[in-house]
């Protein structure tokens, strides 16, 4: 998922996470999150949030 770069993360519960975070993902823990739509897309601070670019509820 490289083209991931520079996108935002969420936890199950909504929280963003951390470059750190994100970077101890493995590639199958980025592809759930992308599929409950726990991302935002070139988006960041109070604008982003999950479900932005995808539909995590």
């Amino acid at each position: 998922m490289d083209y991931a770069d520079g996108w935002t993360w969420f936890d199950s519960d909504g929280n963003v996470l951390s470059d750190e975070n994100v970077s101890q993902m493995t590639t199958e823990e980025k592809a759930q999150a992308f599929l409950e739509g726990r991302y935002a897309k070139g988006e960041s601070g109070q604008n982003a949030g999950p479900g932005r670019c995808g539909n995590l509820k």
